[in-house]
């Protein structure tokens, strides 16, 4: 064995180990997200089953719509960590627009709730409408 591959081999698992705490950290700011955005929903929606709905309908949403419009590009990328470290920035300086896009989106709510139906399909996709432009720039990140 030359000293040029006992030196790369140390290296590599410390690379690696360093890639899995961010991977496991990113995954638990995601979950972290998650329950934040559901929070504040349910102070717009007044219902928990339609904020936890709406968050894991646009969560999902927001995965699917990444990975159709970044996933080619992920996929021909010189660095593909790079990538991902820039996009993981992203979702973090959205994360500090996200209150003020959470008011705004009340005060839309708020406006447009008294002109319709209490309960009604408009006032549910209102909600959804809301929840979706909201959380799926991050999401889709």
């Amino acid at each position: 064995m030359s000293q040029a591959s006992a030196v790369e081999k140390p290296s590599l698992r410390a690379t690696r180990a360093l890639l899995a705490i961010c991977f496991f950290l990113s995954g638990g700011a995601g979950l972290v997200y998650e329950v934040l955005w559901s929070r504040h929903l349910h102070l717009l929606f007044g219902s928990t089953t339609e904020s936890v709905a709406a968050v894991l309908a646009t969560f999902m949403a927001g995965l699917g719509l990444g990975g159709h419009l970044l996933g080619r590009t992920a996929d021909r990328s010189r660095s593909p960590m790079r990538l991902y470290g820039l996009l993981e920035i992203g979702v973090g300086l959205y994360a500090f627009l996200t209150p003020a896009l959470l008011v705004a989106a009340q005060h839309i709510y708020a406006a447009a709730a008294p002109h319709l139906a209490p309960g009604g399909a408009a006032q549910t996709l209102l909600k959804l409408a809301l929840a979706a432009i909201v959380l799926v720039p991050p999401a889709t990140l």
